[in-house]
């Protein structure tokens, strides 16, 4: 589960094609590229004998060329009530396999912020 947030990359990623699930070496130096300062906080609500485990993400992020886009990877359940530099967006619309492509109009140059819940098993 914590490896899915960390594992942030970027892409120009065409319509027709998700990206692939994990981290091709290629896309990981790309996204070393153009991502830095990565930090994260992770609040869980553990409830005993639950099936799944839900939480919240806080994901800071310095961007040097938003036009790139970020693509985050989630293997998790679900995802809702994301917020991107305070703009909020469909995380269900905008994922694609075990991928999440954070919507490119909130994407900015520099620091950058997502919030995020999100449901594990």
């Amino acid at each position: 589960m914590l490896t899915s947030f960390l594992a942030t990359r970027t892409h120009a990623r065409t319509a027709a094609r998700a990206p692939d699930a994990g981290i091709p070496l290629e896309l990981a130096r790309e996204r070393s590229a153009n991502l830095s300062d990565v930090r994260y906080a992770l609040a869980f609500e553990l409830i005993p004998g639950a099936a799944h485990v839900e939480g919240t993400l806080t994901l800071d992020f310095v961007v040097r060329d938003p036009k790139r886009g970020v693509v985050l990877d989630f293997a998790g359940e679900n995802l809702w009530d994301a917020a991107l530099n305070g703009t909020a967006f469909d995380a269900r619309e905008a994922r694609a396999a075990n991928h999440v492509e954070l919507p490119r109009r909130a994407v900015r140059a520099g620091s950058n912020r997502l919030i995020v819940r999100f449901r594990s098993a």
